[in-house]
């Protein structure tokens, strides 16, 4: 897990370290239930492992999370190499950065979908290319019809007067301007900040939890009828082991054989 929230781990790696869970869970025999299906949570039909891939997308998303808040060695020291001119949300992905750098920069996507950005008098907020509105930056929703280059190093600031929304002069419709009046400015805080608004545990609290973090970026089933059933308390491990794997017909009885390319002359799948 630590390496996994420090660097990118290659795929091929990720693969081949899942290969090895799923032949130690399996003993190294018939892999009964393929790992896909074991690492959906229990209400999906799974046995709630995570797949390691998801994890280190969720990683990364962790990665960028501490980047965009700063206060650290590491996030001022990646800012100053790769983001002397430019915005982390309008920064393009070079050649010549770190792998774990354009792994940060290619999960911006995801990051904006899970954060909201908390006002106080705008002056730490670009104006432009940050998503402070409605997890979207006005770049964004204005598309062509802003000058970049006019609107080049703008805050939020230029905007709020007395703790008070203004956004005329700008090229704002009325229904941006409207959404803009509902963004709630706290002048208690101490200045502008990132908030943590994913699904899940930590969603409202405004901070960083990985278990939201991670449901974000996992892929979802539908909910499996079983769970109650399978997994209820005072089963013992074993009986939902077994009881998950009878469920989907893979264990090993007279009737199913011909799914598991027995011999038909062995004694054994005979029974």
């Amino acid at each position: 897990m630590f390496w996994l929230q420090s660097i990118q781990i290659p795929t091929a790696t990720i693969r081949k370290v899942e290969a090895i869970c799923a032949n130690f869970i399996w003993r190294g025999g018939i892999h009964a239930i393929s790992w896909d299906q074991l690492c959906r949570p229990r209400e999906e039909g799974g046995v709630g492992l995570r797949p390691l891939h998801a994890v280190r997308k969720a990683a990364c998303v962790k990665m960028a999370w501490k980047f965009i808040n700063g206060g650290s060695l590491w996030a001022d020291w990646m800012a100053s190499r790769y983001l002397r001119r430019t915005n982390f949300w309008a920064c393009r992905i070079d050649n010549n950065f770190s792998v774990t750098f354009k792994a940060i920069l290619r999960c911006r996507p995801v990051l904006q979908t899970a954060i909201c950005r908390r006002m106080k008098d705008g002056t730490t907020t670009d104006l432009w290319l940050d998503p402070w509105l409605g997890s979207r930056s006005l770049l964004e929703i204005l598309g062509g019809q802003l000058d970049r280059e006019a609107g080049r190093g703008l805050t939020c600031s230029r905007i709020i007067r007395d703790g008070v929304w203004r956004p005329e002069g700008y090229p704002f419709t009325a229904q941006l301007a409207a959404e803009i009046h509902l963004i709630t400015i706290d002048a208690s805080q101490t200045e502008d900040a990132w908030s943590w608004a994913g699904p899940g545990t930590g969603a409202g609290s405004g901070l960083f939890c990985f278990r939201s973090c991670y449901d974000l970026v996992r892929t979802h089933h539908d909910q499996a009828e079983e769970v109650d059933f399978i997994w209820g308390k005072g089963v013992a491990r074993k009986m939902q082991l077994c009881a998950y794997r009878l469920l989907r017909g893979r264990l090993m009885t007279r009737d199913t054989p011909p799914v598991w390319d027995a011999d038909p002359g062995c004694q054994m799948c005979a029974m």
